[in-house]
């Protein structure tokens, strides 16, 4: 499930939703992270504590590296049940979505409202919800808006 751009929040309960209804675990992929380097590449040194591009991390690596959003999403989906972790893609885009679905398995993506209608950006950096199911060979579910009760 791709987070960090767009309506996390949206995202976040219809990957939790198909997760517990199918019995699945749960990527959470922080795009918040994209760039032109690598999110694993810094001068810190490698260390349990430090997230790498070969495993998901937990609740407590998200919050040491600045993603508290993660974080919050990573004990929620705990306590709903659902087994989750997260991780930064080293692509941006198609790319690292790809990615991350032929490395952790995946068996469908879960893409934010805004994908429906993907900005001059997301469709240059090729996601774009057809394009992506064709090319990972998996389904693409993109969430519905949240809707917010009208104020009384």
């Amino acid at each position: 499930m791709a987070i960090g751009r767009g309506s996390d929040r949206a995202a976040f309960l219809t990957g939790l939703a198909i997760a517990r209804r199918e019995g699945r675990d749960l990527v959470l992929v922080d795009r918040s992270a994209e760039g032109f380097a690598s999110p694993y590449t810094d001068l810190r040194g490698d260390d349990a504590y430090r997230p790498t591009a070969e495993r998901l991390f937990g609740s407590e690596i998200a919050r040491a590296e600045g993603r508290e959003g993660t974080a919050i999403y990573l004990e929620a989906a705990s306590a709903a049940g659902v087994t989750a972790g997260g991780w930064f893609p080293t692509h941006a885009g198609y790319g690292g979505l790809a990615e991350a679905v032929r490395r952790f398995s995946g068996a469908l993506l879960v893409l934010p409202p805004e994908a429906a209608h993907p900005s001059l950006a997301e469709r240059i950096r090729g996601v774009v919800p057809d394009r992506i199911q064709a090319g990972i060979g998996r389904p693409v579910v993109v969430a519905a808006p949240e809707r917010i009760p009208a104020a009384v």
